[in-house]
């Protein structure tokens, strides 16, 4: 796998310098396969922090290859962090959201931490995507969006400095309530189930209702 598609193992392997993820046994649905897609699932437990969720999927004979991960503290007040690296065959698309799941409003000065990550990458395409989407009011704008050619070395980079940036702060951000904490991530991942999205979408065509429910409520964020 590129290295620039490794976003999974960046993220645990630095959570497991303090925490220790352990994986949650979820069955056939860690592997489905159907009309020449095949999407892979990995839950962890990390620690009394929350949940790590790592998705891997092929598509087009393996022209087209995808991770996401997600994490979600319940027990640190810290943004909601999604990441998206997409080949598809010559051209890369990293994707690094941070959504305001906060009980307090987030300190601007850690937000311009990431601010500074993105600057550092702007001669980079955007990438967009078109029209309005029901989490634009909650996406914070140091949210990363980038694709091009020959560039997943430097995301490889951008997205190993977003982690650790990241889970720096949180080793200094305060506890806080876990179940109101929870119920944000529950507003937010049933949002998602809602409206949909061109991965949820698509995982509901092809694997249906039933098992698109259990990987976005319970899989990727832990609900």
């Amino acid at each position: 796998m590129d290295k620039a598609l490794a976003l999974g193992d960046l993220i645990k392997n630095k959570l497991s310098e303090t925490y220790e993820p352990v994986m949650v046994d979820i069955g056939s649905d860690s592997d489905v396969k159907k009309s020449g897609t095949e999407l892979k699932t990995a839950v962890f437990k990390v620690g009394d922090i929350g949940h790590l969720c790592i998705l891997r999927m092929n598509a087009m004979l393996n022209l087209m290859k995808m991770e996401t991960v997600v994490f979600c503290p319940v027990n640190r007040d810290i943004p909601l962090i999604n990441l998206d690296c997409v080949k598809l065959m010559k051209k890369d698309t990293l994707i690094i959201e941070l959504y305001d799941t906060q009980l307090v409003p987030y300190p601007q000065n850690l937000l311009d931490d990431f601010e500074l990550l993105k600057k550092s990458d702007s001669d980079l395409a955007d990438y967009i995507s078109e029209g309005k989407h029901w989490y634009d009011s909650i996406l914070y704008p140091c949210s990363y969006h980038k694709t091009g050619s020959a560039v997943n070395e430097r995301f490889a980079v951008t997205a190993d400095k977003y982690i650790e940036t990241y889970i720096d702060q949180l080793h200094a951000t305060a506890t806080c309530d876990s179940g109101e904490k929870k119920a944000k991530i529950q507003d937010f991942a049933g949002k998602l189930l809602e409206n949909g999205g061109p991965a949820v979408n698509e995982v509901r065509k092809l694997f249906g209702d039933d098992f698109a429910e259990r990987l976005v409520m319970q899989y990727m964020y832990g609900v």
